[in-house]
């Protein structure tokens, strides 16, 4: 398996602040960049350097192996827009940290409907520019998020209810769901 998705976790709680998808050391190069003084996101580098500043360093949580990257990535959408109160930035018109979107599924499913339509108005639409046919695997990513989209509506509409521990517990330890598979899991 050469991907995972990791968690930043806050050393007392050990509750995620950050969710990423990586290979080899990348899970660690968080707290060396805020170190270095490099910031691709004030949220969590705020936490990281309020850690720091404590003595303490976020703890590293590798939740889930892939050989696939595009499954590593929708393990990683879906976790960003089902845990409540990460520092990831949330993609729209005028970034801003998802701590700030609601907990709710409907914002949930607001943030991803927002992101679908900035990814409407990209005159190009999205890549993987690193990546090996970088502009399929993006646009299959994009169709897979409006499948998990519609689903999501689909079971609120029909009033499926599954507790918040359920939702989580399922895509932290459950098989790969979400996009690439027949089942997802939404927090009601």
């Amino acid at each position: 398996m050469r991907f995972y998705v990791y968690a930043l976790c806050d050393p007392l709680t050990e509750k995620p602040f950050y969710i990423g998808k990586g290979q080899g050391s990348r899970a660690y190069h968080h707290v060396k960049d805020v170190r270095r003084g490099r910031v691709s996101n004030e949220a969590k580098t705020a936490r990281i350097q309020s850690l720091l500043d404590r003595g303490q360093e976020p703890l590293v949580r590798i939740l889930e192996w892939f050989a696939d990257e595009r499954k590593a990535l929708a393990r990683e959408a879906a976790l960003i827009a089902e845990l409540p109160d990460l520092t990831n930035i949330a993609l729209s018109d005028s970034p801003r940290s998802k701590a700030q979107e609601p907990k709710s599924l409907r914002g949930n499913l607001s943030y991803l409907k927002r992101w679908l339509a900035w990814v409407e108005k990209l005159p190009n639409g999205v890549t993987f520019p690193n990546l090996y046919q970088g502009d399929i695997i993006a646009h299959n990513f994009v169709i897979s998020v409006r499948k998990l989209v519609a689903e999501c509506e689909e079971r609120q509409s029909n009033s499926h209810k599954l507790s918040p521990t359920e939702s989580v517990t399922s895509w932290l330890t459950g098989p790969v769901s979400g996009p690439f598979a027949s089942q997802t899991t939404c927090l009601p």
